[in-house]
């Protein structure tokens, strides 16, 4: 099935947009799903999946899931099978669990080049994942989403990789100190974490609406285990705190402002991101990744990349060439149409010409002078 289409303000009582059904009753077909170009904006679900409802693999191109909202789980997406997302936009969606997305049962989701932004939800404001689910997240925003509890940005407690992504500005409002706002798990299942060169800055937690603490990295409980692999960034330094210690790799910054621009569309790209400022301590702290050669927008990345989602080209400046010196005499050879020789002497005779103009023109001058009279 594939659809490319726009819905807007569409309701159903248990899915929103659109579904995939996996034909999973007797005789059914089983189907897959391929949406490019798909808007899904304003639709709303009493159950889960305000947006779409995946229940089939899917593969989701340039899809924009904005303003809509599920009672339950997935304001964006309710997602059960295999599925990829690519290039795309979730923002501004609603539910109690998973206001980007709510991801459950036992597969893989694969999200590369997309953006999550102004999601609400419980938990897990841009998206939650359960144990049993794999979410695989290159290239990608998590920004400026809202927790009413914990996990503003990512809110887990299966696996999750991440890889180039840049987490920022996520609130939530929990008052434990080891709350996380940008990414948070809690202990059913015993989460799995990757980290590497992910960018962490300003997530914050607490009910006090002004005195918010810093929050980049927390967990509910125990269980988790949390890899660095290296070249990460925090903000702050709630990712190296017991009894956290997420980001305790050798080439982990931690407590550092990594100096980002707001979220904006910065061109190529087609999904907003945050600039790296000048100076930015993301720039060129970055390990390479075997297959990944471009950035979120489709930037090609240095060979030492920056840290985060977002990649600064090196401007590499040519050498200057110095001009080419012709040849003495009028012979060819492109030096031009004079030739200087730095060891000729001085010709006194140069000096009884220039006297001779300067008399000449002034010989002229007091003629006219003289004739006007």
């Amino acid at each position: 099935m594939t659809i490319d289409t726009a819905l807007t303000g569409s309701e159903n009582a248990n899915a929103g947009g659109l579904g995939g059904s996996t034909g999973g009753e007797s005789g059914a077909t089983a189907y897959t799903l391929a949406l490019t170009d798909v808007i899904v904006d304003g639709s709303s679900a009493e159950g889960d999946g305000g947006g779409l409802y995946i229940a089939a693999p899917t593969t989701a191109t340039n899809v924009v899931l904005r303003n809509n909202t599920s009672t339950t789980n997935g304001g964006g997406i309710y997602n059960e099978a295999n599925t990829t997302i690519a290039n795309s936009t979730l923002s501004g969606n609603t539910a109690e669990g998973g206001g980007g997305l709510f991801a459950t049962g036992a597969n893989t989701v694969v999200i590369s080049r997309s953006t999550l932004s102004g999601n609400t939800a419980i938990g897990g404001g841009a998206f939650s994942s359960r144990s049993g689910v794999t979410v695989s997240m290159v290239n990608s925003t998590i920004s400026s989403n809202t927790g009413s509890d914990v996990g503003a940005g990512v809110y887990t407690n299966g696996v999750v990789n991440l890889n180039f992504v840049t987490i920022a500005k996520n609130i939530c409002n929990a008052d434990s100190p080891n709350a996380g706002s940008g990414i948070n798990t809690f202990p059913s299942g015993g989460a799995v974490i990757t980290l590497k060169n992910v960018l962490l800055q300003g997530n914050l937690a607490g009910s006090d609406p002004v005195n918010k603490i810093p929050a980049n990295c927390g967990k509910t409980g125990s269980g988790a285990t949390v890899t660095s692999q290296g070249h990460n960034l925090s903000s702050d330094a709630s990712c190296n705190t017991t009894p956290i210690l997420w980001l305790s790799d050798t080439t982990d910054k931690n407590n550092v402002d990594p100096k980002i621009d707001v979220l904006a569309l910065n061109a190529p790209g087609l999904t907003q991101t945050h600039k790296l400022l000048a100076g930015s301590p993301a720039l060129g702290a970055g390990a390479a990744i075997a297959g990944v050669t471009l950035d979120q927008r489709g930037v090609t990345r240095d060979a030492t990349p920056d840290i985060g989602a977002y990649e600064e080209p090196t401007i590499v400046i040519p050498p200057t060439t110095p001009p080419t010196t012709g040849t003495t005499g009028g012979g060819g050879g492109g030096g031009g149409g004079c030739t200087v020789n730095p060891d000729a002497g001085f010709d006194p005779g140069l000096l009884a010409l220039l006297a001779t103009a300067i008399g000449g023109v002034f010989l002229r001058r007091r003629r006219q002078q003289a004739a006007r009279r």
